[in-house]
């Protein structure tokens, strides 16, 4: 029977240019072992002991170098199935919004990055849940809701 795993965050980061936002896509690397050559949001592992708060700051600050102005937890959890250990993985999806002009300093996981208009952000991710992630933030966050008030995470 497989378990219920929750050890990865997602996060999408975007910025304000003249008021209209751009997402940030990340290229993971042809050497990469695991999902090589594929464009996708942040994401990263959650370390023994963190929250998955600590763990998508430490991320995005090891991935990209980028501070964010504005955090928030997404109304979305990403979820997939990994035959390899017969796990259900729930990843809770986290928002960040940086200053308008930001540029990351990618580390080694990644060799390139776009920021994209929301129209294009959604074509670029491999997996649907990633892709949705983008969706559900542009729509809650980005466009202000009552769930981005409520959603928020004080820095």
């Amino acid at each position: 029977m497989p378990y219920i795993a929750s050890n990865i965050i997602e996060m999408v980061v975007f910025k304000l240019e003249q008021d209209k936002p751009l997402y940030l896509l990340l290229h993971r690397q042809k050497k990469e072992k695991l999902y090589p050559n594929i464009w996708q949001i942040l994401s990263g592992s959650i370390e023994k002991g963190e929250k998955a708060v600590e763990a998508a700051l430490r991320e995005l600050e090891e991935e990209t170098k980028l501070k964010p102005t504005a955090f928030w937890v997404a109304p979305y959890v990403t979820q997939f199935y990994d035959a390899a250990y017969d796990s259900m993985n729930l990843c809770p999806v986290f928002a960040a919004q940086v200053e308008a002009g930001s540029t990351p300093i990618l580390s080694d996981e990644h060799d390139e990055f776009q920021w994209l208009p929301f129209e294009e952000a959604i074509k670029f991710p491999v997996w649907y849940g990633q892709k949705e992630a983008v969706r559900v933030v542009h729509a809650y966050i980005v466009r202000g809701s009552e769930a981005a008030r409520l959603n928020r995470i004080e820095l």
